[in-house]
């Protein structure tokens, strides 16, 4: 159903695990830090990403990875990451997830028209870990989850656009214009890249479980260069509290901890864990 009409729905809320149906991870994951959302609205302010900002992706190819651990309920296209001014990612881009119907959601806009690409309904599961792997490339849209490539995946609305060199605000676990898409669960190891990852740079991201330095070389990976964003989510050190989230690519957006106008609490630094 196009996002436009979609309404949140409020059910009960389940444990968090590492492992479970739907194509979710077995594998054991890192215990750092992951960023923490109570559904209510709080989130990660980028600021505003002006006309020619490297996070803006002005024409570009890009590619979105992040780890999250959805609670089921809360709003509908959840958002992971989104600058923009609108739906279907006006003046800019975004990625989310939808808790009910079990989809990743990309979305891009070149100033006239947006797009919305979607997963397969039900490959991702609330509960449990996944990773995602967003890629625009010149002339299609992919999603990877899991190190897979959803072959299923199909535009529920828009077709294929790179973004416009548009002003607005970006940030991570909401959007930035209306209530209604605020993450309910975890994030980790939110990066962003002005550029298509290759297959295999996509599966050494997902086998390495968040500990591959995104700034250096890997066994495939060689896309530093292009590496425009990088919030790793790590917790404080003894006697530190979270203000902000670091952005480790050399561009350092940092994002801002907000609370959310619904009176939910801002996003806090937990450990990642199961």
């Amino acid at each position: 159903m196009p996002e436009s009409r979609r309404i949140a729905i409020p059910v009960l809320v389940a444990s968090l695990t590492a492992a479970g149906c739907g194509g979710g991870n077995a594998l054991p994951l890192p215990n750092d830090g992951a960023l923490a959302f109570d559904g209510r609205g709080g989130y990660a302010a980028l600021g505003t990403i002006g006309t020619g900002h490297p996070l803006g992706l002005a024409g570009s190819t890009f590619t979105i990875s992040a780890w999250f651990v959805q609670e089921p309920g809360g709003d509908p296209y959840q958002r992971i990451i989104d600058k923009s001014d609108e739906r279907l990612g006006r003046n800019g881009w975004a990625l989310g997830a939808d808790p009910g119907s079990g989809q990743v959601h990309l979305y891009a806009h070149d100033g006239a028209r947006g797009a919305d690409f979607c997963s397969a309904r039900g490959a991702i599961t609330p509960g449990v870990w996944h990773h995602v792997a967003a890629v625009a490339r010149s002339d299609r849209y992919e999603l990877w989850i899991d190190g897979h490539r959803d072959e299923k995946a199909f535009f529920e609305e828009g077709r294929h656009v790179l973004p416009g060199d548009g002003t607005a605000r970006a940030s991570i676990g909401n959007w930035n214009h209306a209530p209604g898409r605020a993450w309910r669960g975890r994030l980790d190891e939110v990066a962003v890249w002005a550029t298509g990852l290759d297959a295999a740079e996509i599966a050494e991201l997902h086998e390495t479980r968040g500990t591959l330095d995104l700034g250096g070389r890997g066994r495939d990976y060689r896309s530093a260069r292009h590496l425009v964003g990088w919030w790793r989510m790590e917790p404080a050190g003894d006697g530190e509290t979270h203000d902000a989230v670091s952005d480790a690519s050399r561009f350092r957006t940092d994002g801002r901890l907000e609370p959310g106008d619904g009176g939910g609490d801002r996003p806090a630094v937990v450990p990642r864990g199961p």
